[in-house]
């Protein structure tokens, strides 16, 4: 069981490692913090890649890396790091679930690893086996939530609670991986109850989604009315000149013309079309960090 105290102390304990603080933050959805590439061993560089494309929902950079990755072969006998990284694992077999990648080689690492609970439920999840009590629930719940499979069974989510509440041995394994997942899953278990589950959570999220998205339609939309609507202005505005009227209404068609495609490829200008976005997102009163995010994903 995490107490109040040790969780505020693995916290930090977070905080201070690139890698824990990437992977907390993958898990509660929130950007990425990406530390200097040159910085960072190769292993380590797959593995911020592969957590930064699951948090910007970026196929193909998830691609990149795990086809690089894949030309690795595993085996029982190998001491190679990517094998042994339950982090590394996790955030993999997230990726390739989420993105609906062939699994046969990230099935083979699982094969090669030291038999444990957690190469258990990597198995299973693999297999599509969410349920099995054999799992670690608190893996299961978290990388379930990141493919947004929040539709647990009651009796699911109450015996993973308990089963993760009771255990005593958490904090002195000192497994990073568990103890993180453990902290999200009872944070997630007790979302859910509030809300409500047998599928409430996961239609809120997709309802969630769904109005996000048309809300920052809506504001592009608005966007290229007030860009057109601008053009137009000013068009007529000049026009009220007597020293200009001539020649505006002599050319008042080509200046229609221009100003159509003015305001067409200004709504194509990203940093004035996302900065008009976020702008109306913060007047809506959206948090910067998700702000952030959406600006990322949307380019």
């Amino acid at each position: 069981m995490v107490s109040l105290e040790n969780r505020s102390e693995y916290l930090s304990h977070i905080k201070s490692s690139d890698k824990l603080n990437g992977f907390f933050a993958l898990l509660s959805r929130n950007p990425i913090a990406m530390p200097i590439a040159d910085a960072m061993a190769e292993i380590n560089s797959f593995y911020f890649k592969i957590i930064q494309s699951i948090s910007l929902d970026n196929k193909s950079l998830f691609s990149e890396a795990y086809n690089v990755l894949s030309r690795r072969e595993p085996s029982k006998e190998s001491s190679q790091p990517y094998i042994h990284d339950d982090l590394l694992i996790f955030v993999i077999i997230t990726g390739v679930l989420k993105f609906g990648l062939d699994t046969n080689w990230i099935k083979k690492v699982v094969a090669s690893r030291t038999t444990s609970i957690n190469t258990t439920t990597f198995s299973n999840l693999l297999s599509d086996d969410f349920y099995s009590k054999n799992n670690a629930p608190e893996i299961t719940i978290c990388l379930a939530n990141l493919l947004d499979k929040n539709d647990f069974p009651k009796d699911f989510l109450n015996n993973s609670y308990l089963k993760i509440n009771n255990n005593s041995d958490l904090m002195s394994n000192k497994s990073d991986i568990n103890i993180i997942t453990s902290i999200k899953a009872v944070d997630l278990i007790i979302t859910l109850k509030d809300i409500g589950i047998d599928g409430g959570y996961s239609q809120f999220t997709r309802f969630q989604k769904v109005v996000i998205n048309r809300i920052i339609i809506i504001i592009r939309i608005l966007y290229a009315t007030l860009l057109i609507g601008l053009l137009f202005g000013a068009s007529k505005l000049f026009s009220l000149f007597p020293d200009i009227k001539q020649f505006i209404d002599k050319y008042a068609n080509l200046l229609t013309v221009l100003a159509f495609f003015g305001a067409v490829g200004g709504n194509f200008i990203p940093l004035l079309r996302n900065w008009f976005v976020n702008m109306c997102l913060i007047g809506l009163g959206f948090p910067q960090s998700f702000i952030n995010k959406q600006t990322k994903i949307k380019r």
